[in-house]
């Protein structure tokens, strides 16, 4: 992690058992105290999604640090991801509606703050015979593409699943959201 020192912002998930956890840091790895933290304390797990963050969209803050996570279906995901995603650009849909963000909190001013960030982020699921219904639990925290596309393929997932589907069956799913987005995207470029 000390090598990548340009400014560059980073974040590491591992699962450990069926719990994730997670490290992130809007500090650059070379003068982080969490990523000196991690070096001296070994992680051993089979699977590790791990994110050095060059902003090219969204501010440099720790809510636009990579891997981000949800929960769904009992199962802690996470997600991350290089590129920019015109489809997903907050400039690009800043004009939806303002919608409710769901929230479990009952703190008037935690949800003044999240319904002032919640925009109603382009639906995608088309593909997977999911129609626009509206309702999106998941939304972005920061205000990277990244994130708000994340959020889209899991509100379109939820959409169409009650339930975890066997691999190969999410697996389909994920690659027909991915095309969707791909075909959404070259419409934005």
């Amino acid at each position: 992690l000390v090598a990548f020192n340009r400014g560059s912002r980073w974040g590491l998930c591992f699962y450990d058992g069926r719990g994730l956890r997670a490290f992130h840091d809007s500090d650059p790895a070379s003068e982080s105290l969490l990523a000196k933290f991690i070096q001296t304390h070994p992680v051993k797990t089979l699977n590790m999604v791990s994110h050095i963050r060059y902003a090219t969209r969204g501010e440099v803050k720790l809510e636009n640090v990579h891997p981000f996570q949800r929960e769904m279906w009992g199962i802690s995901f996470c997600f991350a991801h290089n590129g920019d995603v015109s489809c997903f650009d907050r400039t690009q849909f800043a004009g939806n509606e303002v919608v409710d963000c769901p929230t479990s909190s009952n703190i008037p001013k935690v949800n003044k703050i999240n319904k002032s960030h919640c925009v109603k982020i382009p639906w995608i699921g088309r593909s997977i015979g999911v129609e626009d219904e509206g309702e999106r639990p998941y939304n972005p925290i920061g205000a990277t593409d990244s994130e708000a596309m994340f959020c889209a393929i899991l509100n379109a997932l939820r959409a169409r699943f009650d339930t975890l589907p066997s691999l190969p069956v999410v697996h389909a799913a994920v690659q027909s959201l991915c095309n969707e987005i791909v075909g959404l995207n070259d419409q934005f470029e």
